[in-house]
């Protein structure tokens, strides 16, 4: 595909740089990586990047579930508390 076919600027881009938990969507700020297409450009030779990929570490994980289980206990403190 040529940088300057009409399409190239309409490809899909999606941002994945981003972390969803707790009902909210969050930016994230370590690494990501980038999603590329089997579509190469004809003057690079390169493959279309259309997106970025969070790479989430053992650490994002555990303080994700940290707030996950602090949401849960509090949520279940809470019903038993309402009877």
């Amino acid at each position: 595909m040529a940088e300057t076919d009409l399409n190239f600027n309409q490809k899909p881009y999606v941002d994945g740089a981003k972390t969803f938990y707790g009902g909210v969507v969050r930016d994230y700020s370590g690494k990501v990586e980038d999603v590329t297409s089997p579509i190469l450009t004809v003057e690079k030779g390169q493959r279309v990047v259309i997106g970025k990929l969070a790479q989430m570490n053992t650490a994002d994980v555990a303080e994700v579930d940290i707030l996950c289980y602090l949401v849960c206990g509090l949520s279940c403190y809470n019903y038993i508390n309402f009877f």
